[in-house]
């Protein structure tokens, strides 16, 4: 139970100073560059869990220290390593809601919507203010920046790490019957 309020502590901690690293500039972000700036936000915020650890190891401690559920710590390693375990898991979830934030297409027809002065667009409005063309050339040059593809003339050609993705995702998708999706 410790180990669950201190990866809680360490996570908020973690989101907050995610947040005053990009507000501040502090490392720039191309907003523009799809796949560099996901490579720099999970950098960003790989670095700041890691650098964030002993601050769950203090929490932890700290919470021990003052006898919160002290009863219960009778295997110390056992307990820290699934605390850890905790921290990681949450550092994931994080990471999952900050990339269906950045790309989902849902979340931003639903903006486009709330953004529009009578709050309702028609298909043809949807259509005008989201160009479907333009996202599918950035998911492509996302692809191609992410090295998962490379171009090709007028063709575009799986790389080994695009093949190796492709078939994960492929098995991925049949395992859990998912459809084919995208």
């Amino acid at each position: 139970m410790i180990e669950i309020l201190a990866a809680l502590i360490t996570s908020f901690a973690g989101m907050a100073v995610h947040y005053v690293v990009i507000r501040s500039g502090i490392i720039p972000i191309d907003p523009d560059s799809s796949i560099r700036k996901l490579k720099r936000h999970w950098q960003i915020l790989l670095a700041v869990w890691i650098l964030l650890l002993p601050l769950f190891l203090y929490c932890r401690a700290y919470l021990y220290a003052n006898g919160c559920l002290a009863a219960l710590d009778r295997s110390v390693w056992c307990v820290a390593l699934a605390g850890s375990a905790f921290v990681a898991m949450l550092f994931f979830v994080y990471l999952t809601f900050y990339y269906v934030v950045d790309r989902s297409i849902t979340t931003r027809l639903m903006m486009e919507i709330d953004r529009s002065p009578d709050k309702k667009l028609t298909f043809e409005e949807i259509v005008r203010v989201y160009d479907l063309d333009t996202k599918s050339r950035n998911e492509i040059q996302g692809i191609v920046d992410g090295g998962f593809m490379r171009r090709e003339g007028d063709y575009y050609v799986n790389t080994a790490k695009g093949v190796l993705v492709a078939r994960i995702t492929a098995w991925y998708k049949k395992a859990f019957k998912l459809g084919p999706g995208g």
